[in-house]
């Protein structure tokens, strides 16, 4: 049980270990799961490894150099982000704007990032 643990953790902070290091890390978990006979485990790493090792980039899920936008939940990074976006309490009408330009932001931000 204690094995299962590490390995859950392992794979829980790729997000955060040099890309570097990833393929290696992932050899070696799937070599702990296999010694263990962890069948279901070794699916989801084969389900991992095509999606996010192989036909994903890294550079979008992967936060090693770039831990600005990181916090324990998305709730208060979303409060960090809006008090830097308003440093004083907008009208709302200034609100609705700000968002509705910020949204079509993210979208281009996100077509330019998976041509």
């Amino acid at each position: 049980m204690e094995e299962n643990l590490i390995i859950d953790v392992t794979i829980s902070n790729l997000p955060f270990i040099n890309p570097e290091y990833i393929f290696d890390i992932y050899i070696i978990i799937k070599i702990n799961s296999i010694k263990n006979n962890y069948c279901q485990f070794l699916k989801f790493l084969e389900y991992f490894y095509k999606t996010y090792l192989i036909d994903y980039d890294m550079k979008f899920w992967n936060y090693y150099n770039n831990m600005e936008y990181i916090t324990k939940n998305a709730s208060e990074s979303l409060n960090n982000y809006l008090n830097n976006l308003f440093p004083t309490k907008p009208s709302f009408y200034e609100l609705i704007d700000k968002l509705n330009e910020l949204e079509h932001l993210s979208y281009y931000d996100y077509q330019r990032k998976i041509r």
